[in-house]
């Protein structure tokens, strides 16, 4: 257990961290839980999704430099990244001379964000959002044949509310579906909340390289 500096709280919160390390390489992957007692009236129901995205489809990452697009808009509109939730009010960003930052928000409040790296030495995309889903398949694939990785790692956080607490199953056989291949897979529980987290890489990819730089 530790203490985040500088924070003081009446209901005496605190921060827990559970260090995963993942396996064929040495990475430590570390999740900071924040407890504080539940108010009586509370009622828990949240869900957070993430996708760890490298080795991008290099040809689609061409779009995220300035040297080679003219607007955000376009990157935005050519990549599929404005179709993949509808109804979202998107802030994007291309950055220059490279680089795309996006958060799109729906009108309950619900969310999902992007951010690209695109050099092709070290490309990386992140994918998060907390829209609760009975099945995440659907849009794992569409954010998968966006960024097209070679290898990915899967993460699904959910506590005892979320309708997509029952779903920590659904990424241990995800890659069945898919032609990535499975390389690890943990499942954690932790205090009201469930924590799941896969690895993948492409059945073409032979190794997963020391080397890549940690994210």
């Amino acid at each position: 257990m530790c203490s985040i500096p500088g924070r003081t709280s009446s209901a005496q919160s605190c921060s827990m961290p559970y260090i995963r390390t993942l396996k064929l390489r040495p990475r430590i992957w570390m999740t900071f839980l924040v407890m504080a007692p539940l108010m009586p009236w509370a009622v828990l129901t949240e869900t957070v999704v993430q996708l760890l995205m490298q080795d991008l489809d290099p040809e689609k990452m061409k779009l995220f430099s300035r040297d080679n697009c003219a607007s955000v808009e376009i990157a935005t509109k050519k990549s599929g990244i404005a179709d993949l939730i509808p109804g979202t009010m998107i802030d994007d960003y291309l950055f220059d001379p490279c680089g795309y930052s996006m958060n799109g928000l729906l009108r309950n409040g619900q969310y999902f964000t992007i951010h690209i790296t695109p050099e092709p030495q070290f490309s990386y995309c992140s994918f998060e959002t907390n829209i609760p889903k009975e099945s995440y398949h659907s849009l794992i694939m569409k954010v998968l044949d966006i960024f097209k990785p070679k290898k990915f790692l899967v993460t699904l956080f959910a506590n005892e509310g979320s309708v997509a607490n029952v779903k920590h199953i659904e990424c241990e056989d995800f890659s069945a579906l898919t032609n990535y291949r499975q390389v690890d897979h943990q499942f954690c529980q932790l205090k009201n909340y469930n924590l799941t987290y896969t690895m993948f890489k492409s059945a073409a990819t032979n190794t997963w390289l020391a080397s890549d730089p940690p994210h």
